[in-house]
């Protein structure tokens, strides 16, 4: 080769389709992940992220049991209720 030639290359058909096809599949993906970030879903996101944490706050004292069967801190609870 000399300096300052130019040099072609030619692929088959196949080659040059699969080729494309996995530029285009990769432009996908990186076009999704840019829309990510946009400013209205990072508040949402933060916004969604907080009232979960409050309400599991908020029920942190709360006893889910099952039907019919009370643990031993809400059977006392319901006894002094009821006396």
């Amino acid at each position: 080769m000399f300096a300052g030639s130019v040099v072609v290359l030619s692929f088959r058909p196949s080659v040059r389709r699969k080729t494309m096809l996995e530029r285009e599949a990769a432009a996908r993906w990186l076009r999704q992940l840019a829309r990510v970030p946009t400013a209205e879903r990072v508040i949402v996101v933060f916004a969604t992220a907080a009232v979960l944490a409050l309400a599991a706050w908020q029920s942190r004292d709360r006893v889910v049991a099952r039907a019919g069967r009370l643990p031993e801190r809400g059977r006392q609870s319901l006894q002094t209720a009821t006396r």
